[in-house]
């Protein structure tokens, strides 16, 4: 359970009333072995004197204590932020080594520092064994390149052993146990991509990469897309489409990579269809909001997906697109049985909803999918009752609505009698279907005999 830590507090001892300060319940929380989730440095003068910092070591010393005797540790997340200044570096090199000992089982380590610090003090932090998901955003080694000793960046002892000043170099020494991996605006190049490869190959745990913000990524999708992962990201990396179409090819020769993001490189809209093309039959979800994705583009991905044989992709998700022309999207909800979530709307701006006539015809087309759980798109302020209405039906997708059909669609199962179903169903623990029976009860089972295709329009609102 995550502790919400108020500004002020105020404890009355006798007469006298003693205001606690945030970083005050903080320190004392951590000491008690009572704090889940650790976040400093993300507000002005936090540890305003060196007073705090030494309250805070302190507050970790018996915390150290605290976890011996219990044997047992609450802390499971830290998150370090950028405005801690002269106190960062006792922070990293002193602080965190003790709270990220054994038997702490940290599982959430998140560095948002904008600084250059030393290789081994990075190594140290990145080798904990207990760690499942690492974020390193706007980090950099401190190396030979850093001589100016009024270098506004310059917080730790200088180290000029290191060359290079990227952090893929401390990646060798990253835990086994991490999952999910995020670098995020860490200046890494092409150049780099060779040893970053190197370093998470040897990784087998990790799942989950992000590279987003790194926009001088140009090159080495074949390297990258050689990776057993089965998620990466790759927005807001200003991306053009000579980019896009290496991507596609490199993606093909892929056959672990179940999650790709390209949102937010507007360069690549030339290379969108043709990624959406290879990815229709192999990801499972794909991202590319905020591509700059016209109605051309727009009608071309739906195309694809409404034509793609065998399709895979269950989540597409085009934030940022407005419709104008539906007769793409909806053939495509028509054909496709297996997007599940189709997301096709600017979540700050809705100023360019899709008008009446188009709505009618989307919501009769969603009547008519049992696949479709979730669908988003932007709508007239006076149509929200009929958004409403297609959300009903969305709902009963994700309740099981496709069991109803009877005569199923899918070769692979078997038409069966309504008590049938509802056996396997209590064997399975299947409470969605369990839900659909009481749902629709009655008529279901007024016979013993076959019921005929059960008819969505009875379906009561």
């Amino acid at each position: 359970m995550k502790i919400t830590l108020p500004q002020t507090h105020k404890l009355k001892q006798g007469n006298v009333v003693e205001k606690v300060s945030k970083f005050q319940k903080l320190v004392r929380s951590l000491g008690q072995n009572s704090l889940v989730h650790l976040e400093i440095g993300f507000e002005d003068n936090e540890i305003r004197a060196k007073r705090n910092l030494e309250e805070l070591i302190k507050a970790v010393n018996r915390f150290q204590q605290q976890v011996a005797a219990d044997k047992y540790s609450s802390l499971e997340s830290i998150r370090i932020g950028w405005k801690l200044k002269f106190s960062l570096a006792p922070i990293l090199q002193k602080v965190l080594p003790i709270l990220l000992k054994k038997p702490s089982h940290i599982r959430h380590l998140e560095l948002n520092l904008d600084a250059a610090i030393p290789a081994p003090t990075l190594q140290k932090l990145i080798e904990c064994t207990t760690i499942e998901k690492l974020t390193l955003r706007s980090i950099s080694i401190l190396n030979r390149s850093v001589s100016d000793p009024s270098h506004d960046r310059r917080i730790f002892a200088f180290d000029s052993s290191w060359a290079d000043d990227s952090i893929v170099q401390a990646l060798p020494s990253l835990s086994p146990s991490v999952r999910k991996l995020n670098l995020i605006d860490c200046e890494i190049q092409e150049y780099h991509i060779p040893r970053l490869c190197d370093a998470l190959k040897k990784k087998r745990g990790l799942q989950a990469l992000s590279l987003r913000h790194n926009r001088n990524l140009e090159g080495g999708w074949e390297r990258l897309f050689s990776l057993h992962i089965k998620s990466l990201d790759l927005s807001l990396c200003d991306l053009d489409p000579l980019d896009g179409m290496n991507i596609a090819r490199a993606l093909k020769k892929n056959r672990t990579l179940k999650r790709l993001s390209v949102a937010g490189n507007y360069r690549m809209t030339m290379a969108i269809p043709e990624l959406v093309e290879v990815a229709a039959t192999t990801l499972v979800a794909f991202n590319c909001s905020f591509c700059d994705i016209n109605d051309d583009f727009q009608s071309r991905i739906f195309r694809i997906l409404a034509n793609a044989e065998k399709c895979t992709i269950r989540s597409l998700i085009m934030q940022g697109a407005r419709i104008k022309e539906t007769e793409w999207l909806i053939q495509c909800l028509e054909k496709n049985k297996s997007i599940q979530r189709l997301e096709i709307h600017h979540p700050r701006d809705p100023s360019k909803p899709i008008g009446s006539n188009s709505l009618t015809k989307i919501i009769e087309t969603v009547k008519n999918n049992y696949y479709l759980q979730a669908l988003k798109i932007d709508v007239l302020h006076y149509e929200q009752k009929r958004r409403l209405e297609m959300n009903f039906w969305l709902q009963l997708n994700k309740c099981g609505r496709r069991v109803i059909l009877q005569e199923c669609r899918e070769s692979s199962i078997p038409t069966k009698m309504w008590m049938e179903v509802l056996r396997d169903a209590g064997l399975t623990g299947n409470t969605d279907l369990v839900y659909w029976m009481l749902q629709n009860g009655a008529e279901l089972f007024s016979t013993t005999e076959r019921p005929r295709h059960y008819s969505l329009e009875a379906v009561p609102r």
